[in-house]
């Protein structure tokens, strides 16, 4: 409920039983505040003799404050009630140019949010040539990730890749962000790897591609970064997980299984239920690295699975040995024999059908004060390049995958919630957002899916 300042007898909401003005102009003063205000208005500010970086004065008040328009919020909600300079208004807010919201979308925002951007010291350097970049979330910060873990994920934990490439004709570079989230990654990780993933893009002046990737759900983009697959560990930063001297091993499981057209390696509970005659599996037990294979394991797992136990021998000096004939250690390490899971019991990866996407067109409709998003299918089977409105954000659901595509000449408000829109979407139609991977795609630039699933 509002509440009356006991200075200048005005309404305001907050906290304390004087409004910010008072509180800054000091006891009595509030006459003296309208009248300094309505005197700046419309004039050229005091120049600062040293105003902090990206920020700017208040006409009124000549205190420095970080946003867009002439004035601080604190000023400009009363300003609102005083009828500063020629400008009225009904009491509802601000005029938008006055406000901290003018600037959205504008020049000066994108180079404040570059500007911004620009502090973080993990982009320093990066994304200037063709390459990889990992880093991993840890207390709300981005740290370096290890190049000889690329490829390795914990399923506590969020990371942010970048990838460079030259275009086919080699003069531009073209750039890929995908930020991962593992299955038991916290809340506070899952939002700081998406804001840094836009920090990054800002940073590049938004011309990178924005890939959502969630554990046991990534894009053939994503995978396509691994070579030797991806490989899924358990615990995380925030597991206290401390690394171990080489000379000191634990039992680990890892399950080699074919997911989509890419090999996976996820680590499992070292237990025999874990196991099934359709994959391949590794036994890490310290000195021996156990490889057995399923009964209806493909020639093509057996080999993944060989070629990565010769990788974890050959990282440890000499202090391990592969072996594919299995003894009674490995039994007991899995908690002895018994019935393993048959292959016809285990489900089938199922492939994604690029042909039959459903294309959506995604609008902010302003009515009055009130903005609602509009989501429209355009189209469903045999889609065409003709459906794509450049005006708009246009939403491709291939099941799979969400594809969001951002027209040239969209709005700031639609280009700036295009990730966030596409996790919605998946939720109101009860779908889970952490199984399924979303990329945001600017007009113009290239994405295998995308353009398979248009027929023209």
């Amino acid at each position: 409920m509002p509440k009356t300042c006991d200075k200048c007898h005005e309404p305001f909401s907050g906290f304390g039983t004087s409004c910010a003005p008072c509180r800054k102009m000091g006891a009595g003063n509030a006459d003296k505040w309208k009248k300094n205000a309505v005197a700046a208005v419309g004039k050229t500010p005091y120049a600062p003799t040293k105003a902090p970086d990206l920020q700017r004065q208040c006409k009124v008040c000549k205190s420095y404050f970080s946003g867009y328009g002439q004035l601080c919020s604190d000023c400009g909600k009363v300003s609102a009630r005083t009828s500063i300079g020629k400008k009225q208004w009904d009491g509802h807010g601000v005029p938008v140019e006055d406000s901290n919201v003018a600037g959205i979308g504008s020049e000066e925002d994108a180079a404040l949010r570059k500007a911004a951007a620009g502090t973080e010291k993990a982009w320093q350097g990066v994304g200037l040539e063709p390459g990889l970049w990992i880093w991993r979330i840890e207390s709300f910060q981005v740290v370096v990730w290890p190049k000889k873990d690329y490829g390795k994920f914990y399923d506590g934990d969020s990371y942010i890749c970048l990838q460079v490439v030259k275009d086919e004709e080699g003069e531009k570079l073209i750039r890929d962000i995908h930020f991962w989230l593992g299955k038991k990654t916290s809340t506070d990780e899952k939002g700081t790897a998406a804001y840094k993933t836009v920090e990054l893009d800002d940073f590049f002046d938004g011309e990178p591609t924005q890939h959502r990737e969630t554990q046991g759900h990534e894009s053939g983009a994503f995978q396509a970064l691994f070579p030797d697959g991806v490989e899924y560990w358990k615990g995380g930063v925030e597991s206290g997980f401390k690394v171990t001297q080489q000379d000191v091993f634990t039992k680990r499981l890892f399950q080699c299984r074919k997911h989509k057209k890419n090999i996976i390696f996820e680590e499992e509970q070292v237990a025999l239920k874990s196991m099934n005659h359709r994959d391949a599996w590794i036994l890490d037990a310290g000195r021996k690295i156990y490889v057995w294979f399923g009964d209806d394991c493909s020639p093509f797992l057996k080999n993944a699975a060989n070629m990565r136990a010769e990788k974890m021998e050959s990282e440890r000096d000499g202090e391990s040995n592969v072996f594919t004939e299995v003894d009674d250690d490995f039994w007991a390490a899995l908690g002895g024999k018994g019935d393993i899971t048959p292959a016809d019991q285990v489900g089938e990866e199922v492939e994604a059908d690029f042909g039959e996407g459903v294309l959506y067109s995604v609008n902010v409709i302003e009515k009055g004060e009130e903005r609602n998003l509009e989501v429209v299918e355009v189209g469903r089977g045999h889609l065409k390049h003709a459906m794509l409105d450049t005006t708009a954000v246009m939403m491709l659901d291939t099941r799979s995958e969400i594809i969001v595509w951002v027209g040239k000449e969209a709005s700031k408000a639609e280009q700036r919630i295009a990730m966030k829109t596409a996790a919605n979407y998946l939720k109101m139609n009860g779908r889970d957002p952490d199984a399924t991977a979303i990329a945001v795609i600017k007009e113009g630039q290239k994405n295998k899916v995308w353009d398979d699933t248009f027929s023209d």
